[in-house]
Order: structure tokens, then sequence, then C-alpha cells
């Protein structure tokens, strides 16, 4: 169920420690926004599973980004979180290929459900797996930014 996966969410938040540089801790500020958006989405009885969605591809986006940028690795304008993992991250990271399937499927929901005619019908175990993509991401970049 939605609202009892929405109640464990956060339970995972980052400590930004001092050594990180101060546009990573941005980053995972704005992640976390719309991490905190998805989060009452998901404890509404009708969780509008599209606008849902699209906060946990901004989410997953925005930690990537941050981990990129500790990382000092440069990026373009992009919402394709598979796209920047498989160009930006796999090399130094390999472990991070195995996210590249639900990252795609996460950056499937960064503009369609923005406008109407292109909004897709997404049922909860579609928004539940999107969750579970997001979570992996996010533990890994996790991972990664205190290594």
């Amino acid at each position: 169920m939605l609202n009892e996966r929405a109640l464990k969410i956060n339970k995972s938040s980052i400590t930004l420690e001092k050594a990180m540089k101060e546009l990573t801790k941005q980053w995972i500020e704005k992640a976390t926004e719309n991490e905190q958006v998805a989060k009452i989405l998901m404890q509404k009885e009708f969780p509008h599973h599209a606008v849902l969605c699209f906060h946990l591809q901004q989410a997953t986006e925005k930690f990537v980004k941050a981990l990129l940028i500790e990382q000092d690795v440069a990026f373009g304008r992009t919402y394709k979180i598979d796209k920047l993992i498989k160009e930006k991250l796999v090399d130094k990271y390999p472990e991070f290929s195995q996210y590249l399937s639900g990252a795609k499927k996460l950056s499937n929901y960064a503009v369609a459900p923005r406008y109407p005619n292109n909004s897709p019908q997404i049922s909860n175990a579609e928004t539940l797996q999107a969750l579970e993509h997001f979570e992996q991401i996010k533990a890994a970049v996790f991972t990664k930014l205190h290594t």
C-alpha cells in the first residue's frame, strides 16, 4: 500500500556533511523537496499516480545529479536518468548498471504526466515499482556520497 511506503520514504535521509560541496547540498535539498511531495501524495486516498511518479522521477534525477556534481562530472540538460547513469556513472561505478532499467522507467515520467492528452494511466502497481526504483537509486547515490 502506498500509505505504508510513504511513512518509510524519508527514514533514509542523508545528513549533509560539511565536506560536501555546497552545490551538491543544494541539489540534495531540491531532490528532497520532490521526495517530500511524493510522500504527501502517497498518503492520499487517491494519490494521483502520474504526478506522484513525476516527483519520484524528479527526485531521482536530482539525487543522481548531486552525485555527479560531487564527483566533478559535467552533465548537460537532461531528464533522462538512464542516460546520466550510463554515460556518466557506470564507468566509475559499474554497479550502477543494475539501475539502468529502473532509471529508464522513471525517466518516462518526466514529461508526459505533466500535460493533457499525453498523460499515461499509471496503476498503483506501477507507482510502487517507481517508488522501488527511486529508493534503490537514492540508496546507491547516498552510498557513494559517503565513501
